[in-house]
């Protein structure tokens, strides 16, 4: 369960690590890229731009904690657009733990138990609901295949 605390550790860690969100998006995308490296196929567009817009779409959900009811639309539209790029369900995952080591692993913030699970609760909410939109496409494939 979300709370308010969580929310504003959530904010206060992400408006810090966006201080330099270019650094931000680089070190996750490195790091995404050795952890899921079959993603990299998934990117065939400028990478900046691909950082740009990742920082974007978080600020969007960092923002959008506080009223989940209103972030779920758009986390559902996110994750039927990732289905027809060729996101599946397993790469949430990774994507949530890469996103979280990142954010942790920054020097403007301390790693500690209660940011990590603040940042574990939050992408619950956004994985539950993109991760449904997924499924709802038909697109993905690790399902038919279970």
């Amino acid at each position: 369960m979300l709370t308010q605390l969580d929310i504003d550790l959530v904010r206060d860690s992400f408006s810090k690590a966006s201080q330099d969100k270019d650094m931000l998006s680089r070190q996750f995308y490195e790091r995404f890229f050795i952890v899921a490296p079959q993603t990299k196929m998934l990117f065939s567009g400028d990478l900046v731009k691909q950082q740009n817009m990742l920082h974007s779409v978080m600020s969007i959900i960092v923002n959008g904690l506080h009223e989940p009811e209103k972030l779920q639309p758009y986390l559902y539209m996110l994750g039927e657009n990732h289905a027809k790029m060729g996101v599946r369900s397993r790469h949430y995952v990774q994507f949530f733990e890469v996103f979280i080591e990142t954010i942790l692993s920054l020097r403007e913030n301390q790693k500690n138990a209660k940011l990590e699970n603040a940042w574990r609760e939050a992408f619950h909410i956004v994985q539950t609901v993109m991760q449904k939109a997924t499924q709802e496409s038909g697109l993905d494939l690790e399902l038919l295949r279970a």
